[in-house]
């Protein structure tokens, strides 16, 4: 059954798009088990896609409202887009989605019930597995100068889990408005990544509960949309401006400089091995290893990227 068109009482849901046409039609198909017992309402704000998603959208699910972007922004910038309007028209709470995520029967509603029993809850999610049933790690420590610096070295690391207090990764966010309305919308700096770290950060700040909800799940296609062919560079280097953002925000420019330091050298010391490898064993592709890595030991992150900058110009 597809939802109410009238503003719900319980749920607006916010899908971005961009070119996961088929992996969003899986995403829709789960929604109405994953709300059962709900007033719900979804909007897809597609993202200046090209693989026919809206049309796709128009076609097969014709009670999702649908939202057309001619000129492709930053995540953090859509969410917002699909905020404003969701907030103006009243609602208990939000889902923000990724358009490669598929619910579990009963996932959102099973949110929804945590959050009306817990009032301080602000912000969320649910448990995350891959599509091979592993467990994701999805509710982390926030990150500090000296995990982070270790993670740039020990690339076996994993990032921290968080206890008590923690940020969500971001494929399904469930905000209650009245959190919303008192920490602000996500920061438009972050492209994408960190945008959701900095928005669990704010409302742990403002004494808001982040939290994980054991009873819910979703299966996530993670790093879809940025491992295709063309995207996964321009992405490690949107990752690595992103963390300096946030540093810079949270922790001060000094320690977002040293940051960047340590991550500087990480990566010459990996270069000068790949070139040493290349040497010993006459390597192709050790050889451009080594290339892309000095490349981005040289990375400059208080710059916009070439993409950033487009967006902020419509082209």
């Amino acid at each position: 059954m597809p939802p109410s068109a009238e503003a719900p009482d319980d749920l607006e849901i916010g899908i971005v798009n961009t070119n996961n046409g088929v992996l969003l039609a899986g995403c829709l198909r789960s929604l109405n088990a994953a709300c059962e017992g709900l007033r719900w309402r979804v909007t897809v704000l597609d993202n200046a896609s090209s693989d026919g998603s809206a049309a796709m959208i128009e076609r097969e699910f014709p009670w999702v409202h649908l939202v057309r972007n001619e000129h492709k922004v930053g995540y953090a910038t859509t969410l917002n887009e699909l905020i404003r309007p969701a907030m103006d028209r009243g609602c208990r709470y939000l889902a923000l989605l990724h358009e490669d995520v598929v619910l579990d029967p009963g996932a959102l509603a099973a949110i929804v019930r945590f959050c009306d029993a817990n009032p301080r809850v602000g912000l969320a999610g649910p448990r995350v597995r891959d599509p091979g049933g592993q467990q994701q790690d999805s509710f982390l420590g926030f990150p500090g100068l000296w995990s982070e610096v270790a993670l740039s070295f020990i690339l076996s690391a994993r990032r921290p889990m968080a206890t008590d207090s923690g940020w969500l990764d971001g494929p399904c966010l469930v905000i209650r408005p009245e959190a919303l309305r008192g920490v602000g919308l996500f920061d438009e700096r972050f492209f994408i990544f960190f945008e959701d770290v900095d928005m669990s950060f704010r409302m742990h700040r403002s004494g808001w509960r982040v939290t994980q909800v054991d009873e819910a799940w979703l299966t996530h296609n993670r790093h879809s949309t940025t491992a295709r062919t063309g995207v996964a560079g321009r992405m490690e280097l949107q990752f690595l401006r992103s963390r300096f953002l946030y540093f810079q925000k949270h922790q001060g420019r000094v320690a977002a400089q040293l940051l960047v330091a340590a991550i500087r050298f990480s990566f010459l010391l990996r270069a000068l091995k790949a070139a040493g490898a290349a040497a010993w064993r006459h390597d192709a592709s050790e050889r451009l290893l080594s290339r892309q890595l000095a490349q981005m030991a040289a990375f400059r992150p208080d710059r916009p990227l070439p993409h950033e900058a487009a967006a902020l110009r419509g082209s």
